[in-house]
């Protein structure tokens, strides 16, 4: 019985949860519950910085993704600064903008290339000056090719009338196409805000009335920007060789080819070599199969010629590019000409006056209309 007494209280020993370990399964249980805790709030922490990295990609690169997210003021002065041209406000409605973002701070004055509109033959940088010690800001751009050149090219530059919003530079190639990069130059010019107390300069030390010349205005800061582009915008853009004689008062041109890009359409034309007069202007605009109308470009180059050819042999009017047509047509209002036997004017200096008349310019009316066919665009 001693023996049996024994084992069973062996027994009761062995199911009894010892002192130390009274507790050890809630313990358990708690730093499980801990454990499972911190890993449902770790997971989301690293998805939430994955997350943000591609928000911040998005919106630096998608157009689409950052007017969603409602960056609307940056977008009020992205369409401010377009609101003038038709072909860069719809390229701007279909997104066809390449996002920068590249800043410089020099002597108190931010420059920022904010967004680009390019194809294949014209670039559209569009940037802002900001500064606390100037009430203006302007400046004088130049635009290097990456090997240096600066020909073979037109570079235009435009500010809002109040100074406020996105000012704009725009390169136009005329033979070549746009390259891979440009290299913007900016020399900036700014009012520097008078104090309370600063006195105001007298009238004579503004405009030297005693015969000494007005000094250069100085700049206040340059800046130096590297711009690379996106092959699908450089590579944007179509033409259609089209061979189309056509008369117009009584002299023969030739329609050679139309060019569709994104920021605007040129017409080539050219002239009969026994034509007694120069094409000097056209009153013409294209309408497509849907009712759209595409004016003459308001702003910048309108036309451009060679110096043997006389007259203008290529024209620019407003892009059809996004209306994707399929049929344009040409209507022309009226020209204007310039004699070709009266180039040269014979002037005597001394009396002032020219001794043979210049030539005489015509304006010639009536509506002349051809189609025009093709893959997107074309001519008849």
């Amino acid at each position: 019985m001693d023996r049996m007494n024994e084992y069973q209280a062996l027994l009761q020993a062995l199911s009894e949860t010892p002192p130390a370990l009274e507790g050890s399964v809630a313990r358990a249980k708690a730093k499980d519950r801990r454990r499972r805790a911190g890993r449902w709030c770790g997971i989301p922490m690293a998805s939430l910085g994955g997350l943000a990295a591609a928000f911040v990609l998005l919106v630096n690169f998608s157009l689409p993704f950052a007017r969603a997210c409602g960056n609307i003021p940056f977008l009020k002065d992205l369409a401010a600064a377009v609101a003038f041209s038709p072909s860069l406000k719809a390229a701007v409605e279909h997104d066809y903008v390449q996002p920068i973002g590249q800043s410089q701070t020099v002597n108190d004055v931010t420059m920022t290339v904010e967004y680009l509109i390019v194809d294949q033959k014209q670039v559209n940088i569009f940037f802002s000056l900001k500064s606390d010690a100037y009430t203006a800001l302007w400046g004088d751009p130049e635009v290097l090719e990456p090997d240096g050149e600066t020909g073979g090219r037109s570079v235009g530059w435009r500010s809002p009338e109040d100074g406020s919003g996105l000012q704009q530079v725009v390169v136009n190639y005329l033979e070549g196409d746009t390259p891979d990069a440009l290299t913007l130059r900016f020399k900036v010019m700014g009012d520097r805000e008078r104090a309370p107390d600063e006195p105001i300069p007298a009238p004579d030390a503004l405009s030297r009335i005693g015969g000494e010349a007005l000094p250069e205005r100085e700049y206040v800061a340059e800046f130096t920007f590297d711009l690379g582009f996106n092959p699908a915008f450089t590579e944007t853009g179509e033409t259609i060789s089209l061979g189309t004689p056509f008369t117009l008062d009584g002299q023969d041109f030739t329609a050679d080819s139309v060019e569709i890009y994104p920021t605007h359409v040129r017409l080539n034309l050219s002239a009969d070599p026994a034509n007694t007069a120069w094409l000097k202007g056209l009153d013409f605009y294209l309408t497509d199969e849907n009712g759209n109308r595409y004016d003459k470009v308001s702003n910048g180059i309108s036309a451009t010629g060679t110096g043997h050819a006389g007259g203008m042999t290529s024209f620019r009017l407003e892009s059809s590019y996004f209306g994707r047509a399929e049929h344009l047509t040409v209507h022309i209002a009226g020209c204007t000409w310039l004699d070709r036997d009266r180039e040269y004017v014979t002037l005597d200096l001394a009396q002032g006056k020219a001794l043979s008349p210049p030539a005489r310019r015509r304006d010639a009316g009536g509506d002349y209309t051809s189609g025009v066919h093709g893959q997107y665009h074309p001519f008849r």
